[in-house]
């Protein structure tokens, strides 16, 4: 049960505890807030860690002969 100050309505009392509602309209399912921070520095570290590891692919295979088309390259087949 979270306490919060009647004035206010229920949504601010969840967040001045610590949750974030899902919803406007079903306030009773909350994330915690600290949950929240940590799924945002993923998704900020998760695009870093994408190109790193496509950029290993690339150079890996393109050492072992396989060249990576990108955009510019256009392959038609007959």
């Amino acid at each position: 049960q979270v306490n919060c100050c009647s004035d206010y309505p229920p949504l601010y009392g969840l967040v001045q505890n610590g949750y974030f509602p899902m919803s406007a309209l079903f306030p009773k399912t909350t994330i915690s807030v600290p949950l929240l921070e940590l799924c945002l520095g993923i998704i900020e570290y998760l695009g870093n860690a994408i190109t790193s590891i496509s950029s290993t692919l690339k150079d890996a295979y393109t050492r072992r002969g396989f060249p990576i088309l990108d955009m510019s390259v256009s392959c038609h087949h007959s």
